[in-house]
């Protein structure tokens, strides 16, 4: 299993196990160029440079194995449709569904987990879908800022276990932390991302849901890339209590890998414990003001927030509490016994 290989053989046999090469990352950037290539500087020279543009703890960031690029970004996805992927795909397997306009799309995990972030477009419009396997964290953002359309690529660094991005055009490359939803590091710090809805959906409930009508897209395992869709490349990891790295940012109101829904609006953080929130679901909470219902969707069974006013679905996330409080140090956590 992987976490156990982790343990004794160390990163980088694992990343030539898992993904088929080195996992040197040599390039050095001097102090007058370091800020166009921030993507491309380890994690060790991070810290030595001056003035590094920062938001979060440099040497908090750990290299994830591969380098740059090692886990390799879908930037021309393929699609297929219900039929074709239930020849490979368990019905237990969980993705995640993107909808806009007519168009849904389904992204699954056993693609995702081998590249992480997925360029791509709905209704026209440019979206990036994201999954940190260490975290459980799916989430999905649209490519535009400052009116420009970024493709965004995976930088073999993490921050406290996750995932860490970077801009492939767009200006100077940057860091970009998922769970933030922000440039981290580099000249591009503080710029933010558009979280998008999407739910976190068992391939089963999408084929009971979309086998008649077909309308649903679900993303091909033709990626250009040779990688064992049907193999689960992180073991044990999920049912261990324990993360890849150590944490040094915790927070003891709950294990480190409670599933969890979470929330941002008007700039006010909230979890929702997924397990005691299922139990209890449908009830309704006030959130930065707003009145908002948690329910489950009574046909594809996943946990989904709704804006009591306007019917419509927020752009809620799952994680595991670990990175979310890591993000959201001051966020406030829902118990049943909180519920209206």
């Amino acid at each position: 299993m992987l976490f156990n290989v982790l343990n004794t053989i160390g990163t980088l046999s694992l990343c030539l196990v898992i993904f088929g090469q080195g996992c040197a990352q040599n390039r050095v950037a001097d102090e007058s160029g370091f800020r166009q290539n921030i993507a491309h500087v380890s994690s060790e020279e991070l810290r030595r440079l001056p003035n590094v543009p920062s938001e979060i703890h440099l040497d908090l960031i750990r290299e994830g194995g591969p380098g740059i690029d090692g886990i390799p970004s879908i930037d021309r996805p393929l699609f297929e449709t219900v039929d074709q992927a239930s020849a490979w795909l368990p019905d237990d397997s969980i993705g995640m569904l993107v909808s806009s306009g007519s168009s849904t799309k389904y992204y699954p995990f056993q693609i995702l987990v081998w590249h992480e972030i997925v360029n791509d477009e709905i209704e026209g419009q440019p979206i990036m879908v994201t999954y940190c396997p260490l975290c459980k964290t799916g989430i999905v953002f649209s490519r535009i800022v400052n009116g420009s359309v970024l493709t965004f690529g995976v930088s073999g660094k993490l921050y406290e276990n996750n995932l860490l991005m970077y801009n492939k055009n767009g200006g100077p490359t940057s860091l970009w932390s998922q769970v933030h939803g922000r440039a981290v590091v580099g000249a591009l710090i503080g710029q933010e991302l558009e979280i998008l809805p999407q739910l976190h959906v068992r391939w089963g409930d999408i084929k009971r849901q979309f086998s008649a009508s077909g309308n649903v897209q679900v993303l091909s395992r033709q990626t250009g890339f040779v990688r064992d869709y049907a193999n689960e490349p992180y073991g044990d990891y999920y049912s261990s209590p324990k993360t890849l790295y150590p944490l040094k940012i915790r927070d003891p109101r709950l294990d480190d890998k409670t599933e969890m829904l979470a929330l941002i609006i008007n700039g006010h953080a909230k979890a929702y414990p997924l397990k005691e929130a299922l139990a209890v679901a449908p009830f309704t909470d006030i959130l930065g003001g707003k009145r908002i219902r948690i329910e489950r969707d009574s046909e594809l069974h996943s946990l989904i927030a709704i804006d009591d006013e306007t019917n419509e679905l927020l752009p809620a996330i799952e994680s595991f509490w670990f990175a979310w409080v890591v993000a959201h140090p001051d966020t406030e956590l829902w118990r049943a016994e909180d519920r209206e």
